[in-house]
């Protein structure tokens, strides 16, 4: 296991990105009791991830995630796949 990238947010949660085993976890916890993971095949798709979890932390978390991680691994590989030539 080896860390890709860690850091706080707003010191209210952090949030790591691990590469494991050939996937990459996306870590997020709250410092209190609260820690959820989710696995992409790719990185690009768990630093994606990380980016919509910003936002929502951008709007104090009172709005989380639309698509559970497989949703989200499909439609992040169409807007990447769209933006790289």
């Amino acid at each position: 296991m080896s860390t890709v990238i860690e850091f706080d947010y707003k010191n209210r949660s952090y949030i790591e990105v691990l590469e494991e085993r050939g996937v990459f976890a996306v870590l997020c916890g709250d410092y209190v009791a609260n820690v959820w993971r989710e696995e992409f095949p790719t990185l690009s798709l768990a630093l994606l991830r990380v980016a919509v979890l910003v936002k929502c932390g951008e709007h104090e978390f009172e709005q989380m995630f639309a698509k559970d991680p497989e949703t989200f691994a499909r439609h992040g590989v169409l807007f990447l796949n769209g933006e790289v030539i």
